[in-house]
């Protein structure tokens, strides 16, 4: 090889090392900042937006305010611990019962007052049933809100799943019930 072949060959290495290491990473610093910016004033937009339609948002705020109070949140009155529980317990198992459940043993906890004041009541619950008629019944209660009866914990067993069948369920499950305090919220 003759020398100017030499030279023009490290002249192309040269400029090929350039711009491995110095063009190309200056050019992913500008597209990483031009997608950075582009971030900064969507976000922007979306924050102004925000600010200009904030009287908007507090007017929404009150009325949903007054709703929930108008509402009590589907909180139930107050009555006395023994009387709330029993007709909770009574309404519990024929929502179950509807469902083909049964409802094989049932023990109250302590009752909780929550930070807001409400007061929680806790039903723990063994259930038997079909798979089916549980995801039924758990479905309703999320559905009928109004009453303040929520399945708020449950650890089931599914036995006899087949290709046709969801199988049965058996398991323990802890219904809460949530009250407004004596004299109200």
């Amino acid at each position: 090889m003759t020398k100017t072949r030499q030279y023009q060959l490290l002249s192309i290495v040269a400029v090929l090392v350039i711009i491995k290491f110095v063009v190309q990473p200056i050019l992913e610093w500008q597209n990483e900042t031009l997608d950075n910016i582009a971030v900064s004033e969507r976000r922007l937009e979306s924050g102004l937006d925000a600010i200009e339609k904030s009287d908007e948002y507090e007017l929404k705020a009150i009325q949903l305010g007054q709703e929930l109070s108008n509402s009590k949140g589907g909180l139930m009155s107050f009555v006395g611990a023994n009387a709330f529980q029993l007709e909770q317990q009574t309404a519990f198992e024929n929502i179950a019962s509807q469902h083909n459940i049964t409802v094989e043993s049932a023990s109250w906890s302590p009752m909780q007052t929550m930070d807001n004041g409400i007061l929680e009541h806790r039903l723990d619950v063994t259930l038997i049933g079909d798979t089916e008629d549980i995801i039924a019944l758990q479905a309703q209660l999320e559905l009928e809100n109004e009453n303040a009866m929520v399945l708020t914990e449950y650890n089931f067993v599914i036995t006899r799943h087949l290709q046709f069948s969801l199988g049965t369920v058996r398991g323990q499950a802890t219904v809460s019930f949530f009250m407004e305090p004596e004299g109200g919220l």
